[in-house]
């Protein structure tokens, strides 16, 4: 029986079946035989044991002098290669890079991914592999990021940017719902499951509400955001751009929700970004 008639006949039936689906880690993307053999010949992997996860953690270090030491985080279903286009630009200009395959991604094998987790395992590689000075998130990790900097758990880091993000993960999860079919009736069921398991609806859960509380100074924020991104709407920039004075917000076109990551000059901009930011501070 399909959810949307499972919830017209059982509500809180169809509401738990809605949710299992929702959690369960996707299907792990397959990496490029390219991607693989830059990792395996240029870094070094560690495990960091984290909210109850083996988290695989790549370090790679520049040739050249130590700069800065950056965060790569990638989107939701995906894995810590989509991440090494950004990477390599860091490395060459001489920055140490960590990227990682998140609980549920990549070679980190969990049954199911859950923010709470995500954040666990932020603050985790902040104190075993870190500190950072800068963090990049694609996608969904932009929300882990801006949560776990307004806490203060990054102490050094300097420099936030975030592509493709979603400023609402309410807003997404409606999204994500009509999308597959499902009665958007279950959201009063997801939020309550979202205080239960974060301690906010998911309504407190996006990029404004964590960094609204912060001001100029505290922490130099890029948002970039392509006006074709099909996953997570541009609007999400708009409602950003308005709502934080200080942060920077860019919009790109033509380049989607994943290829906006392979792309050179945007790569580049990254990268000017946080050496502006690390001058400046």
């Amino acid at each position: 029986m399909a959810v949307g008639s499972l919830f017209r006949i059982a509500p809180q039936m169809g509401a738990r079946m809605a949710w299992s689906q929702f959690i369960k880690s996707p299907k792990p993307v397959t990496p490029s035989d390219q991607d693989l053999h830059f990792l395996d010949t240029h870094s070094r992997m560690e495990v960091v044991e984290s909210a109850g996860h083996r988290v695989k953690v790549y370090r790679v270090e520049s040739p050249s002098r130590f700069r800065m030491r950056v965060l790569m985080m990638h989107g939701w279903g995906s894995r810590a290669t989509a991440m090494l286009g950004i990477a390599k630009q860091f490395i060459r200009a001489g920055a140490e890079v960590v990227l990682y395959d998140g609980p549920g991604s990549g070679l980190t094998e969990a049954p199911i991914s859950l923010l709470p987790h995500s954040w666990q395992v932020m603050e985790d590689l902040e104190q075993q592999v870190g500190p950072f000075d800068v963090v990049v998130g694609h996608s969904f990790a932009g929300i882990t990021a801006a949560h776990v900097l307004a806490a203060g758990k990054l102490p050094s880091c300097k420099a936030l940017v975030t592509i493709g993000s979603p400023n609402s993960l309410e807003d997404l999860t409606e999204l994500v719902l009509r999308d597959r079919g499902i009665p958007v009736g279950f959201l009063n069921y997801f939020n309550e499951q979202s205080r239960r398991l974060a301690g906010k609806p998911m309504s407190e859960l996006g990029i404004v509400a964590a960094l609204s509380e912060l001001r100029a100074g505290q922490l130099q924020y890029l948002c970039l955001h392509d006006y074709e991104d099909k996953e997570v709407p541009v609007a999400h920039a708009d409602e950003i751009e308005r709502a934080l004075a200080w942060a920077k917000v860019e919009r790109t076109s033509g380049l989607g929700h994943n290829r906006i990551l392979n792309d050179a000059e945007l790569q580049a901009r990254v990268r000017r970004f946080a050496d502006g930011a690390l001058l400046g501070a």
